[in-house]
């Protein structure tokens, strides 16, 4: 009987043990729960340490191919350091060339202004000299001429004798006198008369040089040669001539013209026209020399 009475309180003790047990346990599982939330989850499994065992030859081949890329690495580092170099020196001659290019032309433009202006400087220069030479030219030549004009003959007229009378042929004597410093050369003479109304002037009527009737002479510096102009065709005077000279209603005119050449063997022409009448000439027998139809000029023959 007390056999049962142990059995059963064994087992009320191990049911409020298990109790008591089950009680801790899910408090202690609702701590844990709690703890569980508050840390970090950690892994199902504990790490472990792995060590890959390698043999001698796949550790120098593994060593030779990381020695070799590093080698690659260094040396593709060197090339394209190189090629950065390359790369900076040859934007560094080409902004050289465009210094050298744009420094070119501006002195290519500089030049050119300077060989313009010097272009420039020498027309003005030839213009200069050929002004000069014109000017040395003309002042060689103006001297010449002076010089000329100093040594050249040269032929005066005195003033004509008139022998107007009636029943005479109109007649003028003229002295020719070389006034010049060197001879006159080939001296030839051409003279008119003819009676015209005094309100007549000279006009450019032409006087030939003579061919073949005249002498030709050399007249001297200081010499002189007397001409005789008289009327052609030859015409006596009547006294209704002389009265109109005398009166004025009429004039004698005359004209002696010579030709020449001088010392430097230029061909010249000199003309002197006279005019006679009224009671002056009449007394004293002198032409007047006119007013228009002198002159003297080289010739062309």
């Amino acid at each position: 009987m007390f056999r049962s009475y142990w059995i059963i309180a064994i087992a009320l003790g191990l049911i409020a043990t298990s109790s008591l047990g089950q009680a801790q346990e899910e408090g202690g599982n609702a701590d844990r729960q709690a703890q569980a939330q508050d840390e970090p989850a950690k892994p199902l499994f504990a790490p472990f340490r792995v060590e890959i065992v390698e043999n001698n030859a796949e550790a120098e081949a593994r060593d030779r191919s990381e020695e070799e890329s590093k080698e690659r690495e260094i040396r593709d580092l060197a090339a394209q350091e190189g090629m950065n170099r390359a790369t900076q020196a040859m934007n560094a001659a080409t902004q050289d060339m465009r210094n050298f290019a744009l420094y070119s032309t501006i002195l290519t433009g500089v030049g050119t202004v300077l060989v313009f202006a010097t272009l420039l400087l020498m027309i003005q220069a030839n213009r200069a000299a050929v002004k000069a030479a014109e000017a040395s030219e003309g002042a060689v030549a103006e001297t010449r001429r002076i010089g000329e004009a100093q040594v050249r003959a040269y032929l005066g007229f005195e003033v004509a004798a008139g022998d107007v009378a009636a029943n005479k042929r109109l007649s003028f004597t003229v002295k020719i006198i070389n006034h010049g410093q060197s001879p006159a050369f080939e001296v030839a003479t051409a003279s008119t008369t003819f009676i015209r109304p005094s309100s007549w002037r000279w006009g450019a009527e032409p006087t030939n040089k003579p061919s073949g009737e005249a002498t030709l002479a050399m007249l001297n510096p200081g010499g002189h040669m007397f001409i005789h102009a008289e009327m052609e065709p030859p015409i006596l005077l009547t006294e209704s001539h002389i009265g109109s000279l005398k009166s004025g209603i009429s004039t004698a005119y005359a004209s002696v013209t010579v030709f020449h050449k001088d010392v430097f063997g230029q061909s010249r022409e000199t003309q002197f026209c006279f005019e006679f009448s009224g009671d002056r000439c009449f007394s004293t027998g002198d032409a007047r020399i006119s007013k228009t139809g002198n002159y003297e000029k080289l010739s062309e023959n």
